[in-house]
Parts: C-alpha cells; structure tokens; sequence
C-alpha cells in the first residue's frame, strides 16, 4: 500500500484550501479510476500543520508521496515557506511564521515523491532539503509565483502521472545529474534515482 498525505500550511477561515481540494480529487479518483491500479493508495486525511513544530512533525512522517500546500517568498538567493498564514477569502488576516531548507532537512523526510505547491519552492535547495539523506526520489515546486488554478492544475496532473507512471519526470538532467526547468516548474530528481 502506498500512503499518500497532504500537508496544509495555511488557515483559510472560509474554509477553502489547495490541499482539502486535492485530496477531494484524489478520492474522487481513487474511486472512479481501475482499482488494479487505484487499490493500491491510501490518501490519508490532509493535516494541517500552523507552527513550525507541526510542520517538522509530519514532513517527518512515513509515507511515499507528499504534497505540502503553502505560501512561498525569494529575496535575492534566499526562498522560505510561509507556516501558518491566516487567510479570508483571498485577504491576509494574520502572517504566519518562514521557514527555510535548514527545518525541512532537520525533519528527515521519508517521502520519495514530494511536490510544494508554495511560490518560489522549485530551487535546488529545498529540492536537496528533502532528499538530504541521498534516497531515492523525485521533487517538484515553482520556481516563482503561480496561481492557485495552476498549482492545483499541475499538483493534481504530477500526482495522477507519478502514480500511474505516465509521467516521466527527469528526461533532461543537467550535467551533475540532478536537476532541470521546465517552464514555471523545477524538477529534481536524486542522485540515487538516476541508477
């Protein structure tokens, strides 16, 4: 069985969020698609996770694919995830706190197929943050701003084709072997899976 958890960083009040969507879509697959193929996932129930220690706790947990839902910034070379953001139909009520790649390598992510929906997460850094431990995996994030539409678009299409094994992510490998762009999104794919 492969385990499938959704992290959710951010409040929205109106209840509307990008995980609860994808995991909404995700179950309605799961339950339409040909179970040879769908028998084999389990989508937890997404988590929501408002404090870094939260966060750290369920990066940390034991599944195969991670989704993290949440805001992102990049000043200059550095990019953080926003933990936390209060949120009310579009307005920000309350900022949460940032966290950089240093929390996600100390949480030892267990995950072989992560992507982070958050703006400007598609840099090299985190990609490595994740895959720390040199295990096998592949990574997906923005490399700058998308919209909501678009990061439920491609989230939901990277998720399906990982699972289904329609998508091959990592055709074109740079000279270290680890990572390219492809338009908006940055893909990485750990040294270990390139055997």
């Amino acid at each position: 069985m492969k385990k499938f958890l959704i992290i959710e960083t951010i409040n929205n009040r109106a209840g509307a969020s990008e995980g609860k969507a994808l995991e909404e879509a995700l179950k309605l697959w799961k339950d339409y698609a040909d179970q040879r193929e769908a028998g084999h996932l389990e989508i937890e129930p997404s988590e929501e996770a408002y404090t870094e220690s939260e966060f750290r706790k369920l990066l940390g947990k034991s599944v195969d694919y991670l989704h993290v839902s949440a805001h992102g910034e990049s000043k200059g070379n550095i990019h953080r995830l926003e933990i936390g953001r209060q949120e009310e139909r579009g307005k920000i009520i309350k900022r949460g706190v940032f966290v950089g790649s240093d929390l996600v390598r100390e949480a030892k992510v267990k995950a072989r197929r992560i992507l982070v929906s958050a703006c400007f997460s598609g840099h090299q850094e985190f990609a490595e943050a994740f895959f720390s431990d040199n295990r096998l995996g592949v990574y997906l994030g923005p490399c700058r701003e998308v919209d909501f539409v678009t990061a439920f678009a491609v989230a939901l299409s990277f998720h399906l084709g990982l699972y289904n094994k329609s998508i091959k992510v990592g055709r074109s490998i740079d000279d270290k072997g680890r990572i390219f762009s492809s338009g908006t999104y940055y893909y990485y794919r750990s040294p270990q899976d390139l055997r």
